[in-house]
C-alpha cells in the first residue's frame, strides 16, 4: 500500500521571513501580521508536499539468476572452477597463462589439436602445445607414428598405417626415391656425390639441384652431395620435414617453425615468421603454406614467382625455378610466375598432386593420369597409359610411380636423371 502525506512545513517559512534584504528584517512577502500572503500559500503547498513511500510494499524478489526468495544471490559455480558465478562476481581465476573455457582454466591453442589431442600448455613463445594421443605427433597432432618403418617408400598417414605415396624427388641431373623399408635408391648423375646416399632407413628424400637430403625415422636431417654453400649442414633436432632447393633447404620444425640454410643470395633463407604446414623448394626461392591455407613465398622474385595470389588458400604448393603452382582444395591449379613456354597456364582439370621444373608442369589427376603442360621437350607424363600414385619433377625431367609400384620417367636423360633401375625395390601394400 502507498500513502501519500501534504506536510506544510510552517517553521521553514518562518525562517525565511526572518533572512532577506528587508531592513526591518521581515520577508516583504508577508504581513504585518507574521502571515503569509495568501498568493504565496499555493506555493508553500506546491515546494512542500513531499511523497513518502511504504517499503513494506515493495515487490518481493523473484527466484532467478542466482537470486533466492529472500533477496539474496546464490553463487551458481557448481563444478565451475572459473567464469561468472552470476551474482556479479566469478567462479574463481585461471593462472599459470591458462584462460576460463566453459568453466575450467585451460590452456588456449591457436591451433586445432587434432586426432584426440589436447591443449596442455605453451611454449617460450606463448605458443599453445598440444598433448597428442598415443601413435600422433607434430605441431597439431597431425604427424602419424609408425613403429615399423613403411615400406616400398610410402608414407604414415594413421598410427602403425601406410599409404602408397612413395616419396620421389628430381634434381638437375639425379633422382631419388625413397624404396622398400625406408631404403634410398637414386640414379643419373653423382658428379658431387649427390646420388651417393646413407644407407639406413628414412622416411623422406629430397634432391637439390645438386646436393640430397633425408629425413631419418628419428626426424633428424642429413644431406649430402654438392656443399658449395653449406646446404649439407643440417642442422640438428628433430623436424616434421624437409624441402630442398637449388642450393639451400628449409625444414619444418615440429612446432610449425621454418629453418632454413645454405645459399642466400637471393633471401632465400629469410623465412616468414608463423607456423605453417607444408614447405616447397624452388631453385632460388621457397614458398609455405600456413595452417589457414594461406601461401608465403621468399627468395628470388624476379618473375613473381615469389608473389602468390592474395585471398587465396592451397593444400598443395610447388615452387620451381622462375614459376609456382598451389593446388586447391577442390583441385583447381593455379600458377604465377614466369610463362615464357605456357608452364603457368595449367589444364582445365581436376588434379590430387603438383610437380613443376623449370619450363615444365604436371599434375596428378582425380582418375591417376598424369598431364603436363609447359615446354614440349619436358612437359610429358611418364608414361602415358598408367595411372599414378606420386610424381616430381627435376629441372629438366619428370618421374612417377605408378600403381603397380613401377617407376617410370620422362624428359631430359643427359646423366640418366631419367632411366630408374629396373630392379627398384618397390612393395606397395
Amino acid at each position: 500500500m502507498r500513502f501519500i502525506y501534504t506536510i506544510v512545513v510552517a517553521w521553514a517559512f518562518f525562517a525565511a521571513a526572518c533572512v532577506g534584504e528587508n531592513p526591518d528584517g521581515l520577508n516583504p512577502n508577508w504581513d504585518f501580521e507574521g502571515s503569509p500572503n495568501s498568493s504565496d500559500m499555493n506555493s508553500v503547498d506546491a515546494v512542500s508536499s513531499v511523497d513518502i513511500v511504504d517499503l513494506n510494499d515493495e515487490e518481493e524478489p523473484q527466484e532467478s539468476n542466482g537470486w533466492d526468495g529472500n533477496g539474496l544471490c546464490q553463487p551458481q559455480c557448481a563444478e565451475d572452477a572459473c567464469g561468472d558465478d552470476g551474482c556479479g562476481g566469478t567462479c574463481g581465476g585461471c593462472s599459470d597463462g591458462k584462460v576460463c573455457i566453459t568453466g575450467t582454466c585451460q590452456f588456449s591453442c591457436p591451433q586445432s589439436c587434432m586426432n584426440g589431442g589436447f591443449c596442455s600448455g605453451k611454449d617460450d613463445l606463448g605458443k599453445g602445445i598440444c598433448t597428442c594421443s598415443s601413435g600422433w605427433t607434430g605441431v597439431s597432432c597431425e604427424v602419424a607414428i609408425c613403429t615399423t618403418p613403411c615400406g616400398g617408400g610410402q608414407s604414415c598417414v594413421a598410427p602403425d598405417t601406410c599409404s602408397q605415396d612413395p616419396s620421389l624427388t628430381g634434381g638437375d641431373r639425379h633422382s631419388c626415391l625413397l624404396a622398400d623399408k625406408g631404403s634410398i635408391e637414386c640414379w643419373g648423375s653423382d658428379f658431387y656425390g649427390q646420388s651417393t646416399f646413407e644407407k639406413a632407413a628414412f622416411r623422406k628424400v629430397t634432391a637439390g639441384a645438386n646436393h640430397t637430403c633425408a629425413q631419418r625415422q628419428n626426424n633428424s636431417i642429413t644431406c649430402w652431395g654438392d656443399d658449395f654453400y653449406g646446404q649439407d649442414q643440417a642442422p640438428s633436432g628433430p623436424f616434421a620435414t624437409i624441402e630442398a632447393g637449388g642450393f639451400h633447404n628449409c625444414a619444418l620444425r615440429l612446432d610449425g617453425r621454418i629453418f632454413c640454410w645454405g645459399d642466400d643470395l637471393y633471401g632465400q633463407l629469410e623465412s616468414p615468421d608463423g607456423f605453417f604446414t607444408h614447405l616447397s623448394g624452388g631453385r632460388y626461392h621457397s614458398c609455405a603454406i600456413r595452417e589457414d591455407g594461406a601461401v608465403y613465398c621468399w627468395g628470388e622474385n624476379s618473375d613473381l614467382q615469389a608473389k602468390p595470389p592474395e585471398n587465396k588458400n592451397f593444400v598443395q604448393v610447388a615452387a620451381g625455378e622462375y614459376h609456382t603452382c598451389g593446388l586447391t582444395q577442390d583441385g583447381v591449379v593455379e600458377c604465377w610466375g614466369s610463362d615464357l613456354e605456357g608452364q603457368s597456364t595449367p589444364l582445365e582439370e581436376t588434379f590430387t598432386s603438383i610437380a613443376v621444373g623449370r619450363y615444365h608442369s604436371c599434375g596428378i589427376q582425380v582418375d591417376g593420369y598424369v598431364s603436363c603442360w609447359g615446354a614440349d621437350a619436358y612437359a610429358r607424363p611418364p608414361h602415358a597409359a598408367k595411372r599414378f600414385i606420386a610424381l616430381s619433377a627435376g629441372r629438366y625431367h619428370t618421374c612417377g610411380v605408378a600403381e603397380d609400384g613401377m617407376t617410370h620417367c620422362s624428359g631430359s636423360d643427359s646423366s640418366g636423371q631419367a632411366s630408374p633401375p629396373a630392379d627398384l625395390p618397390i612393395q606397395l601394400q
